[in-house]
């Protein structure tokens, strides 16, 4: 697991409301124990006790008095800085594997009498799946000074490399203000879980030989009002059966004849997609994922977002992994977003239910006759045709047009390149 980090920035907010803020019930925890330089300085003052009891020194116990009243203070200051803390944290709605992102940090010092200094804040990553990561990253935030009664909010950026569901958290508050001689902490268990979506790619021009358009016909477009009509590229005569509305008056008035506006027809593609997420079997699982699983999954990814933005297209698809995942119809864009979070955890296995994906897109196949399967081993429709069990299916995987990418030979490399981070 991959992790890139920046600068930290502060910002204090005085007043702020923390509505959405989790807030610790009661006090925190605080633990304290000795810093490097506290050990060396409990060294002098246990010598300097020495020194003054067997040679009977004033000046040495009242230096060694001193040095114990240097660690009363820190020792109060630490606790009272951390009692009346409260961490919560921000995070944006989408993030994409690659690109990095700004997370905020908001600490409420709830005291209304005492400021906090120098608080270090160490937060934890993990990714969970789709391969849990073998060991947790994290960075440390610090913020230098927080008023009594107020808001300061700090952050930091962050990239995660990989796409799959990560564990923020517990996060480790702690502060050796003032004097550096004991370290105070505690830990609050607040933990986030996020879905970090494929990386994003770009299509490259051939892109669109992979699926076939098929124009409506005017019995399929009898309403094509407003966007639905297509691009305006020219004006022709009065036809029966033209609406009122693309009359071009101007032109018809200087013309003394019916002139209507003339749309470009539009294009619906419906698509059936199947992903086809192997892997060997009694291979050993490396922490890092299989490229050509995650070009497969950014591919498909990168896809649906292009396809949902022109917004008259119906895809659906069908991930075969560890686990069946399929969403059809994805023509909005809450439906795509449920697309997107499954291809975030999706994983690949040594047996992969093709069959089971082919059965749940059988319904959207028997209106249209293309199917596009992607895959990183060679095709396997033939061996999956003895095991459909309805003639009616044979008859529809019979009369559809199958293509099969194979990721692992390069044949994805002509439509998609991946964004390098």
């Amino acid at each position: 697991m991959a992790f890139d980090f920046w600068r930290s920035k502060g910002k204090p907010r005085t007043g702020h409301n923390l509505k959405t803020a989790h807030r610790n019930p009661g006090m925190n925890s605080t633990h304290t124990r000795f810093t490097r330089e506290g050990w060396h300085l409990l060294f002098i003052l246990v010598f300097v006790l020495i020194g003054a009891v067997l040679r009977n020194v004033n000046l040495l116990a009242l230096l060694a008095s001193l040095i114990a009243g240097m660690f009363i203070i820190q020792w109060r200051i630490c606790r009272r800085s951390l009692l009346y803390l409260a961490i919560s944290r921000k995070l944006p709605n989408t993030i994409y594997a690659g690109q990095s992102f700004d997370a905020r940090i908001l600490v409420e010092n709830r005291s209304q009498l005492l400021p906090t200094w120098l608080i270090c804040i160490e937060e934890r990553f993990e990714r969970v799946e789709p391969k849990p990561s073998h060991e947790a990253a994290g960075t440390t935030v610090v913020v230098p000074w927080i008023p009594a009664g107020s808001t300061t909010t700090s952050g930091y950026q962050c990239k995660l490399q990989y796409r799959g569901r990560y564990r923020l958290g517990p996060l480790r508050i702690s502060t050796s203000f003032p004097f550096g001689l004991m370290r105070g902490w505690f830990t609050q268990p607040y933990t986030d879980e996020v879905l970090v979506r494929p990386k994003r790619g770009q299509l490259l021009g051939r892109w669109k030989n992979l699926i076939q358009l098929e124009r409506q016909g005017l019995a399929k477009t009898a309403s094509r009002a407003g966007v639905n009509e297509g691009e305006f590229y020219g004006l022709r005569a009065w036809q029966h059966g033209d609406s009122q509305r693309w009359i071009h008056w101007r032109t018809t008035a200087r013309l003394n004849e019916l002139a209507v506006r003339q749309f470009e027809q539009q294009q619906k593609m419906t698509l059936a997609i199947v992903i086809d997420l192997w892997e060997p079997p009694n291979t050993k699982k490396p922490h890092t994922p299989d490229p050509n699983v995650e070009k497969i999954v950014s591919f498909v990814a990168t896809f649906l977002e292009t396809m949902c933005r022109q917004g008259n297209h119906q895809i659906s698809v069908a991930v075969a992994g560890s686990q069946l995942r399929v969403a059809t119809r994805i023509q909005n864009r809450s439906v795509l977003e449920s697309a997107l979070d499954d291809l975030a955890i999706a994983s690949p296995s040594p047996t992969p239910d093709l069959l089971g994906a082919l059965e749940q897109l059988f319904p959207i196949m028997a209106d249209n006759r293309s199917l596009l399967v992607i895959s990183n081993r060679e095709a396997r429709m033939q061996e999956l045709r003895p095991n459909i069990k309805g003639e009616s299916q044979r008859s529809i995987l019979d009369k559809v047009q199958v293509r099969w990418i194979n990721a692992a030979k390069g044949e994805l490399d002509p439509f998609f390149k991946m964004e390098e981070s």
